[in-house]
């Protein structure tokens, strides 16, 4: 790993917002599948998957490169209690960012979307 960093580098910030602009997409998208008309509905449900499967394979390359880039450090007069929560709060975003698109998936194959 390399030395800690003043900032987040482009590649981390362009990450950061793909994958939200991802989840407010798929989200979307997700939360609207049934007011589609019938016709329209399978198209829309289908585009939701296709980026569902994005923002996982997004999620899986920005978790190798926080893996691979150490964050840079808190600013001077950050408290103490917000290094300690920051690790569980990203680890619990991350954790559902990987784990609500398997469900989909799962979803997806169990009605026969295939």
């Amino acid at each position: 790993m390399s030395q800690s960093l003043e900032r987040y580098g482009s590649p981390a910030i362009a990450l950061h917002w793909l994958t939200a602009l991802l989840v407010i997409v798929v989200g979307t998208l997700g939360l609207l599948h049934d007011s589609w008309p019938k016709s329209t509905q399978e198209f829309w449900i289908n585009i939701h998957a296709l980026l569902g499967l994005l923002l996982w394979a997004v999620v899986m390359l920005r978790l190798w490169w926080r893996w691979r880039q150490p964050p840079p450090a808190l600013p001077v007069g950050v408290g103490a209690l917000w290094p300690r929560l920051a690790g569980p709060i990203h680890g619990a975003l991350y954790l559902l960012l990987l784990i609500i698109p398997l469900i989909g998936i799962v979803t997806f194959l169990f009605h026969g979307r295939v």
